[in-house]
């Protein structure tokens, strides 16, 4: 069986106690004078004690029954004010931090899902470039095959014509060979 919390009277008690050793009747003086308690408890008795100081209504001669009801309706309201502040802030909080969360997560995927797409569109170029510099390097031995065939072409051109240069010259020393002799030939008949 759980222990007797403090009731409204205790801190009441504790409250004109503290005052009247001059001293300032907080959550933590109470709970120090009283040596147990919880913090909620005794802020919740301790505001109502405090209202009940500040309003005048209060110090009349009201039935004891309809007081304690009063106290009973008051605690009543502050408890469910109090719990309503917790479940606020433990549901704001987290819903909160959870729709911060999940918008981060939002633009996270939007961002990937640009960065995927800018990727494969660079992928794609390079892939095209890639091909293309495959073509041109293919033409580029194409070419170069070419050029080589043709010099190979041009260099035996050369060459037939470097033997049909010699060939000429040689016909053309044995022509004027031949001539020299029929020169001779003709002026050796001639007398």
């Amino acid at each position: 069986m759980g222990r007797p919390g403090i009731t409204q009277e205790d801190v009441e008690r504790a409250a004109r106690e503290l005052k009247a050793q001059g001293k300032n009747p907080t959550v933590d003086n109470v709970r120090q004078l009283l040596g147990t308690g919880s913090k909620t408890t005794i802020t919740r008795h301790l505001r109502h004690w405090k209202w009940e100081q500040t309003h005048p209504l209060t110090q009349t001669k009201l039935p004891e029954e309809l007081k304690h009801q009063m106290t009973q309706l008051w605690e009543n309201i502050n408890e469910l004010a109090e719990q309503q502040t917790k479940v606020d802030q433990n549901s704001t909080e987290p819903t909160s931090e959870l729709s911060q969360l999940k918008n981060q997560l939002f633009l996270l995927q939007q961002n990937y899902q640009q960065l995927s797409q800018q990727y494969n569109i660079a992928l794609q170029k390079c892939l095209y470039l890639e091909k293309q510099s495959i073509i041109q390097q293919q033409k580029s031995k194409q070419q170069d095959q070419i050029i080589l065939q043709k010099t190979n072409a041009n260099h035996v051109q050369e060459q037939r014509i470097a033997s049909l240069l010699n060939q000429l010259r040689e016909t053309q020393f044995k022509l004027a060979q031949v001539q020299i002799q029929l020169e001779t030939l003709e002026k050796g008949s001639a007398r």
